[in-house]
């Protein structure tokens, strides 16, 4: 039994992985200018703390979009450009 291909819906995934991969880091970006902002009008050292605390850990979380996404979109990409390549 052979490996059944939707290669339309695979195209439309890697096409969708795309959008979101600019749409995580565009939020992603977003959220820690807004903190970063934040921290500098607060006159709380302990608050300007935990806000940064936060803006190191969406960026960490940014970090990894920025590094995974890409490598799973790529992943994706080659598939449908071999499976094209072969069966089409």
């Amino acid at each position: 039994m052979g490996l059944r291909i939707e290669l339309s819906e695979l195209k439309r995934i890697s096409s969708r992985s795309h959008d979101v991969n600019e749409e995580l880091n565009s939020d992603l970006n977003r959220m820690a200018t807004l903190l970063e902002q934040i921290c500098t009008n607060v006159n709380s050292s302990e608050l300007t703390e935990k806000n940064k605390n936060l803006v190191d850990a969406i960026n960490g979380i940014g970090e990894k979009v920025r590094t995974n996404f890409p490598t799973i979109i790529s992943f994706l990409d080659t598939q449908v450009d071999n499976y094209e390549k072969t069966n089409i």
